[in-house]
């Protein structure tokens, strides 16, 4: 009998038997191989809506990519990452402030922070005074717009979706969110994240003295999706589903006045630093149980002094408008001289973020600061 006989035999034996061949197990074969799951990250851009504006994703514990001293300019062309913790490449937002990074796997389970900077080439959908809506025209350059969102962890070889929608009042959100929640490094429980948040989002909201449905667990500020304020959107208006709660049609009317009322911030001060940089103080500080006293707040009284008087006006001219027919209330806002007991009033008690997917090693990292830039 020949080669090929021999084995041929030796084949319909085994299948007939089943029992004592000398084929190889599967337990002999080489494993099958593993390819993480890759994330996508879309949302839109409001203060009115930003379009062609530079927009970029950062690992949150990236000292590097997160830090306050970069420019659009710094995060290159489109189509180029050249920034140490930048995940997915460099992208812009689309004219309705629509925006897509594709991210990899590199962001699986982490948290990323997502910076929007407007650039010469940027437009405006106006709902703020002064407004002309040229690219360019209205606001300045490099000024920048946050929102801080963790991404899912998809299984082998599978696509997940994630969304996070960018504002003025994400913005301001995001720098507490950052300076207050300590972050361990690597994967993190998604529940406990989100618990953060809103935890976040209703300080923010209180020390503002924004209105009591959002104070009150209604609204979470990271994930609204805040339309232009100008008459004939806001005419459009209806209610949102927002991590499962519905938030009314005239709650997001109003929270679109106060978003539109800081592009007259935007304009003279050219970025948002003297909100973001006070309410995360003070956030923080109450965070430790710690009191919070007027040398705390820089010019935060002054600078939402100025937001109700923006927002007051922007009320005004969208209820004069005469191709609609709206009847909108001035939104909810401190006065200036209330924030300080509005603050001391408000029990920040954020819940500990822990890993989904613990170190080995037994470590958690260094919190926000620089782990993910080796």
């Amino acid at each position: 009998m020949n080669k090929i006989a021999k084995v041929s035999a030796l084949a319909l034996a085994c299948s007939l038997v089943l029992t004592g061949c000398p084929f190889d197990s599967d337990d002999d074969l080489p494993p099958a191989t593993s390819n993480p799951g890759t994330v996508t990250l879309s949302g839109t851009a409001t203060k009115g809506v930003l379009g062609s504006a530079t927009v970029v994703g950062c690992l949150v514990t990236s000292s590097t990519c997160t830090s306050s001293t970069l420019t659009a300019a710094d995060f290159g062309a489109v189509g180029e990452s050249p920034v140490t913790g930048q995940v997915g490449t460099t992208q812009l937002t689309n004219a309705d402030g629509s925006y897509s990074l594709d991210l990899g796997s590199a962001a699986n389970g982490l948290p990323v922070l997502v910076r929007i900077f407007a650039t010469s080439a940027t437009t405006v959908e106006c709902d703020f005074t002064g407004c002309n809506g040229g690219a360019g025209q209205d606001l300045p350059v490099n000024f920048e717009l946050q929102t801080v969102q963790l991404m899912s962890d998809p299984s082998n070889n599978t696509l997940s979706s994630n969304t996070a929608n960018v504002s003025a009042l994400s913005t301001i959100a995001a720098e507490a969110f950052v300076e207050s929640v300590s972050l361990p490094t690597g994967k993190l429980t998604a529940s406990e994240f989100e618990a953060a948040q809103k935890v976040v989002s209703d300080s923010v909201a209180s020390v503002l003295g924004l209105n009591t449905a959002v104070t009150g667990g209604t609204v979470n500020l990271f994930d609204l999706q805040v339309p232009t304020a100008n008459a004939s959107t806001l005419s459009g208006v209806q209610d949102q589903t927002v991590d499962g709660l519905t938030v009314p049609a005239a709650l997001v009317q109003e929270l679109a006045l106060f978003n539109a009322s800081f592009g007259a911030i935007g304009v003279k001060d050219g970025n948002l630093d003297a909100v973001t940089n006070s309410v995360a103080n003070v956030v923080k500080k109450r965070s430790n149980n710690e009191t919070v006293s007027d040398a705390d707040l820089g010019d935060l009284k002054t600078k939402i002094g100025e937001v109700k008087a923006e927002a007051a006006a922007q009320t005004t001219a969208v209820n004069n408008d005469p191709d609609t027919d709206l009847n909108l209330s001035e939104p909810t806002v401190a006065d200036p001289d209330d924030i300080v007991d509005n603050s001391n009033n408000t029990t920040v008690d954020i819940p500990d973020v822990t890993p989904s997917d613990p170190d080995p090693t037994g470590g958690t990292g260094g919190g926000n600061e620089g782990s993910n830039d080796g």
